[in-house]
């Protein structure tokens, strides 16, 4: 019984947004932790997380190699989800990708009209997806390939899809803007046997800037931009008057029409190991709300947090999508390189002058310049411009050849 009620939320949550005219609705999930936190939708972010590329493969680079990310999402009633993604580098070709999203709705018994009952059945959806991307200079840009199985008891239905997308991050800036058509595919066959519905059509833009001199990134996300028009009301409703008699108009939909569309997002960057996140859906607050509900409730928002623990990256968040409950999500990454012997943490790396350092890293290659800088036996590394060597004891200079004792002074 549990599992029907929370089948009959969720399917409340995703068959709102779409009028309940589409097939694979389980594409609009989340499929991590850190974007459930930051609202349900980002496309512009620039770290590499291979979860994200699920929802714009543009955001894969050179962070993303070796990079495993894994996903788990908690539902009420049993309902659960999954995630799973692998990014490897390719040189001078770019960025892959390959993971598989799945949605379990439980186990339900099979019975007649009658009473009599035939065992349990199950149901739900899986998609695998396979994608890539390449980057020129600020700009990246990227596709996915999904493969799309819906199955319920003994039926079974396929569908196939495909998304474009881009990312712009101007590293002086700290500012990134991403764009992203997902969905864009259609159903081979439906679990009726007759004609497949659409798929979810998804169209998103959105950036992301780091606040000057302060600990925080800020985000605007607008999502659904194929579909103007997100809520009317009701022609079928009956007029409502006043004590007077006089007839009550209809409330105007033009402001929930308008931030509608936008999803709000903050992240508080409190060392380069903790972040916590916070985020507002006007939509899904405007959707999942009941109208004699008293008190306070979380519908739209949404919270999480990230930490990264030696060679691991942990990401929890929380969705506010119902009174019934609402989602927990985490999320786990690690680099594969990280399991080789001798590999040592690395310090948090600012993205923006990673960013910056490859950039002119990759100008000095292309005009031909290469600047040769002096190694230290000593220190086992090449040395930084401006850096010197330390100083050799007076006792060993005698034994040490003139270049080294150059390079020190």
């Amino acid at each position: 019984m549990s599992s029907i009620i929370a089948l009959w939320v969720w399917a409340a949550g995703v068959m709102a947004q779409s009028g309940g005219q589409h097939a694979f609705e389980f594409l609009r999930m989340p499929p991590s932790a850190r974007i459930l936190a930051l609202g349900g939708a980002h496309v512009s972010m620039t770290d590499g997380d291979p979860l994200v590329a699920f929802v714009n493969p543009a955001v894969l680079n050179d962070e993303s190699h070796s990079k495993v990310s894994l996903g788990f999402l908690n539902f009420v009633g049993g309902v659960n989800a999954g995630t799973a993604n692998y990014a490897h580098k390719l040189k001078d070709i770019g960025y892959f990708h390959a993971g598989i999203q799945y949605l379990n709705y439980g186990t339900f018994l099979e019975a007649d009209a009658y009473g009599n009952t035939y065992g349990n059945f199950s149901a739900g959806d899986v998609a695998v997806t396979y994608g890539m991307a390449r980057a020129f200079d600020k700009f990246s840009f990227g596709a996915n390939f999904k493969l799309l199985n819906s199955h319920l008891a003994y039926q079974s239905a396929w569908g196939g899809a495909l998304d474009f997308g881009g990312t712009w991050y101007h590293p002086k800036w700290t500012l990134g803007v991403g764009a992203v058509l997902r969905n864009v595919g259609m159903q081979f066959s439906s679990l009726s046997g007759g004609a497949g519905f659409r798929l979810p059509l998804t169209a998103e833009i959105g950036i992301s800037k780091r606040i000057p001199h302060t600990p925080m990134r800020f985000s605007l996300t607008l999502t659904d931009l194929q579909q103007p028009v997100l809520f009317r009301n009701d022609p079928s409703l009956p007029p409502t008057y006043d004590l007077a008699g006089n007839l009550i108009p209809p409330k105007s939909q033009t402001a929930n029409n308008i931030f509608g569309h936008t999803v709000w997002g903050l992240e508080f960057l409190i060392t380069k190991y903790i972040h916590l996140r916070a985020a507002y859906n006007h939509r899904r607050r405007v959707e999942m709300r009941l109208e004699n509900r008293e008190g306070l409730w979380l519908g739209g928002f949404s919270v999480g947090g990230g930490l990264r623990l030696n060679r691991f990256y942990f990401d929890y968040g929380y969705a506010g999508y119902h009174a019934a409950g609402g989602m927990h999500q985490f999320s786990v990454a690690f680099h594969l390189n990280s399991f080789k012997q001798g590999w040592k943490p690395e310090p948090g790396v600012d993205p923006a002058k990673k960013q910056r350092r490859d950039s002119l890293r990759r100008l000095a290659d292309s005009l031909g310049v290469v600047q040769e800088r002096p190694r230290n036996p000593q220190l086992g590394r090449t040395l930084e411009p401006q850096e010197k060597s330390p100083k050799t004891p007076k006792n060993e200079r005698k034994n040490k050849p003139a270049d080294a004792l150059k390079n020190e002074d």
